[in-house]
């Protein structure tokens, strides 16, 4: 699982995973891309979430430079 967050934070570690699967270690293996993609998914959600914010709350609630 550690793998596969770490991958999440930088691609590298995404290299273990491969060598999981030559030596044999499958279930390693697909829980590392499980949490992979977890990681990945957060980031997704979180991004767009911030975007939304950015873009219609904020923008909408007066705030902000004057146009």
């Amino acid at each position: 699982v550690l793998v596969g967050i770490a991958a999440g934070v930088k691609l590298t570690p995404l290299v273990f995973v491969v060598l999981l699967v030559v030596v044999g270690q499958r279930a390693a293996a697909a829980r590392a891309v499980a949490a992979f993609a977890t990681t990945v998914v957060v980031g997704l959600v979180a991004f767009v979430g911030t975007v939304i914010y950015a873009r219609f709350i904020e923008t909408t609630s007066g705030g902000g430079a004057p146009k």
